[in-house]
């Protein structure tokens, strides 16, 4: 998924059943406070879902220069998102270079029907992507989502993956559960027509969007008491 190599690292990031804390080997940065080069191991990066030492403990303190990813031409590729196995459906996926391409190229056409690669001929697409992580859950405050989502009526099973001892439930669900539609718009900004998770500025404002969001983030834990993070950061102009 195109994007760029120092944002890899930052927030471990990952789609379609890969992260890249499975590749990466070391992380070259800058020490803003001292301007000397530092490495990281990939141990040493404190990588989790979505998150790194780099985008918590040390939010702000590092610019990363070079990553360095263990990659295997000749390695099998990685189909473990029903997504994208029913999108490649039957066909036969060989280890190599001819198999990888083939994954690749199954999972730009997914992110492009959800309008999550740049085109300018779609205006969907004017988003930064996902606007919140997908919560990962304890069993508790799981099964006390479930309890809730059945007290609703909502016939649909709450869709889960495994997260370690914990579970992970997806946002997308949980917004339009909460009554927020594909499409829907609040002024110059609204909800994707392809993707409950991004968020699209047509013509409004970064206050009209943030706005959006809160109102998301309000109903959702309202209705299901599970709080969603946002996951672009806001970068504030210096003022002084």
């Amino acid at each position: 998924i195109p994007g760029l190599v120092g944002a890899t690292p930052m927030q471990n990031v990952g789609a379609y059943g890969q992260q890249v804390s499975e590749v990466i080997t070391k992380v070259e940065a800058l020490e803003r406070s001292t301007g000397k080069v530092v490495s990281f191991t990939n141990q040493e990066c404190d990588f989790d879902y979505r998150s790194s030492r780099f985008k918590y403990k040390d939010e702000g303190k590092y610019i990363i220069t070079k990553v360095t990813y263990r990659l295997d031409p000749a390695g099998s590729p990685t189909v473990g998102y029903p997504q994208l196995a029913e999108k490649l459906g039957d066909e036969d996926i060989e280890s190599g270079t001819s198999g990888l391409k083939k994954v690749r190229e199954a999972t730009l056409a997914l992110r492009r029907s959800k309008s999550m690669v740049v085109d300018p001929k779609d205006p969907n697409s004017r988003s930064c992507g996902s606007f919140f992580v997908n919560p990962v859950l304890g069993m508790a405050q799981y099964d006390a989502l479930v309890k809730r989502v059945q007290a609703q009526g909502i016939a649909e099973p709450v869709p889960n993956f495994a997260s370690g001892v914990d579970v992970k439930v997806p946002a997308a669900w949980l917004i339009e559960q909460a009554g927020f539609k594909k499409g829907e718009r609040r002024g110059g900004v609204g909800i994707s027509e392809n993707h409950p998770l991004a968020l699209v500025n047509h013509d409004g404002t970064t206050q009209q969007l943030l706005a959006l969001a809160q109102e998301i983030i309000q109903e959702v834990l309202d209705q299901f008491d599970v709080e969603l993070v946002r996951e672009p950061v806001l970068v504030m102009p210096d003022t002084s």
